[in-house]
């Protein structure tokens, strides 16, 4: 996996302030103090710029599950005033983008209860308490499709829906597939599917594709080959 790469900077971004910018918005002189505890506009974080932290005043649980729980925040704003904030709190899962032998992709079509139908996916799962995500995308792999990777690479990894869930997927890319089956969980019915890039092309132009991990990942690998989708 590549260590990172640079962020480019906005050209109206320069000598540490946000100057006036015509069209939607326009933002004057913002000093970036970064180091100091209050007043701060934006920080580094991770190599980026983040908005000043709101800082939880109180928290109240009202579910814990299998893999998430629920709770309400009070929180203090940047601002001084308060606000609640809904938080979903979600175990960290995995999605892998196979390719076979004959640069076929595979996938996974099962009936998601909460959206009432089925869906196409790429193979998916939760981080299981103990275990790292390569070994969960390996697992994953093998339970869902009944193949496993001579090569499984971690792409990326991203924040699914960062407004009110923190659930975080590690996103692989795995080659050189053998048949491997492993037992999956007995409350899941999976049809595997094999889907070659004009297929992928032709439902993504339609709008067949609906799930949005799947929707990332066949991005980025068409991407990847230089393919215009």
């Amino acid at each position: 996996m590549a260590s990172g790469c640079a962020i480019p900077v906005c050209p109206w971004v320069q000598s540490g302030n946000l100057k006036k910018k015509s069209g939607f918005f326009e933002v004057w002189a913002m000093e970036l103090r970064a180091g100091t505890e209050n007043g701060n506009i934006l920080k580094k974080r991770g190599g980026g710029l983040i908005l000043d932290a709101e800082r939880q005043l109180e928290s109240k649980r009202l579910y814990s599950g299998k893999i998430l729980d629920v709770r309400v925040d009070q929180v203090l704003l940047p601002s001084g005033r308060k606000a609640l904030r809904e938080v979903v709190e979600h175990a960290p899962a995995v999605c892998i983008l196979a390719e076979n032998q004959a640069g076929a992709v595979l996938f996974v079509r099962q009936y998601r209860y909460p959206v009432g139908t089925s869906v196409l996916e790429l193979p998916a799962g939760v981080v299981e308490p103990g275990e790292e995500p390569l070994d969960t995308a390996c697992r994953e792999l093998r339970e869902e499709t009944g193949f496993g990777a001579g090569k499984m690479v971690q792409v990326s990894r991203f924040y699914t829906s960062p407004g009110f869930c923190d659930e975080e997927i590690f996103f692989f890319y795995a080659t050189g597939l053998e048949k491997a089956p492993l037992q999956g969980d007995d409350d899941e019915c999976i049809q595997v599917e094999t889907w070659d890039v004009p297929c992928i092309i032709q439902a993504l132009a339609r709008g067949e594709i609906e799930d949005g991990k799947t929707l990332f990942g066949l991005y980025w690998y068409l991407a990847s080959k230089g393919i215009a989708p």
